[in-house]
């Protein structure tokens, strides 16, 4: 690289002859013709390029809505017939795989746990109340008997923390009531 560059530098163009400065203009012509041409050619080519990408991303996109919406004419119509064979008495595969699991639940014997220091007893052990959901015209659980057990938790934990930073408490007064007497 840096003997090229000392050729350049040393280069003396009173020495060349007159043969010598047309080839190399011819030379020189030449090479700006190549440049301009590929350029021309890449000119040409991108828009065509960029008109086959458009093309292609909206064919892409189209067919995928497609199959976005057979899918969704599938589920409806899905959830159409379990509706209606429930409608009609039909038991549908989830009724059967409910009642499976009651008998399963029935044929095992019953087991005590051991009583947690969170456990809270409602007092009333009435079963959870289902209604039917206006808009999507499903059955749905009456969460307000969750909701009081999930409160009663959140009160007896509070209740808890409650005690024991008492307890810390007393233990750091105690511990500092302890360092007076001894200091």
């Amino acid at each position: 690289m840096f003997e090229l560059w000392r050729k350049l530098r040393q280069f003396r163009f009173n020495e060349l002859s007159t043969q010598e400065i047309i080839i190399a203009l011819v030379a020189v012509l030449i090479g700006l013709w190549l440049v301009s041409f590929i350029l021309d050619i890449i000119r040409t080519l991108v828009p065509i390029v960029i008109v086959a990408l458009l093309v292609y991303l909206a064919y892409q996109w189209l067919s995928s809505r497609g199959r976005d919406t057979e899918d969704a004419i599938a589920s409806v119509r899905a959830e159409r017939r379990a509706k209606e064979r429930t409608q009609q008495g039909q038991p549908t595969i989830r009724a059967k795989q409910d009642d499976q699991a009651r008998t399963r639940i029935a044929d095992e014997p019953l087991r005590a746990e051991a009583p947690t220091s969170l456990t809270v007893k409602l007092a009333d052990s009435a079963p959870m109340i289902s209604h039917t959901n206006p808009d999507t015209g499903l059955e749905e659980i009456d969460l307000a008997r969750l909701e009081e057990r999930e409160q009663a938790l959140l009160r007896e934990a509070k209740q808890i923390n409650a005690d024991i930073q008492t307890q810390i408490e007393e233990r750091r007064k105690r511990l500092l009531g302890n360092g007076d007497a001894q200091g």
